[in-house]
């Protein structure tokens, strides 16, 4: 893979990774439903007026949302990491039903491992997508505009929390197991 050849990109293989290994009715679920939640809300607001509106009580409260959320991942990766549960010993001795990243099978723990980064990195994401939005809408506005960053904000939001609830429903099961 060719990631980093000119800039640092080594952070791009876990979504790489993540990618390759998702399945397809996660898929539905993690990006399909997000996008037509958004893209459904984001019409309404559209055709209503109020898409900046919208947007802005976003950027209001989405930058203290994802500090948590970043926040809880980074300590639900931790907890993976650092801990000497015997059922997170077990799951890296089992293996996915076909998840395969760089061609070999990874195991359950690695996976998990996994879908907590790439819920860490779009967190991340996201923010900086804030950032960048609330900054822009500033110096060049148009009701389209607003509606573009408002339907991304919603389609990465929506995502982002049903991932993590995918991600703790897992952590549950190898906790509680």
């Amino acid at each position: 893979m060719m990631v980093g050849k000119y800039v640092y990109g080594e952070w791009l293989i876990p979504l790489v990774d993540y990618f390759s290994t998702v399945k397809r009715k996660e898929i539905v679920y993690e990006i399909v439903i997000p996008i037509i939640i958004a893209l459904i809300g984001t019409i309404i607001y559209l055709k209503m007026g109020y898409a900046l509106k919208a947007l802005i009580k976003l950027r209001d409260i989405l930058p203290t949302v994802l500090a948590i959320l970043i926040g809880f991942s980074i300590s639900s990766i931790t907890i993976l990491i650092a801990s000497n549960n015997k059922n997170i010993e077990a799951l890296k001795g089992m293996s996915t039903e076909g998840r395969i990243i760089a061609g070999k099978q990874i195991n359950i723990y690695q996976w998990i491992l996994l879908m907590f980064i790439y819920t860490l990195l779009i967190e991340i994401f996201l923010l900086i997508f804030i950032f960048f939005s609330s900054f822009f809408i500033q110096i060049v506005y148009f009701n389209i505009l607003a509606s573009f960053f408002l339907f991304m904000e919603v389609i990465f939001l929506i995502h982002i929390l049903l991932v993590l609830i995918r991600n703790i429903t897992h952590l549950y099961f190898v906790l509680y197991k």
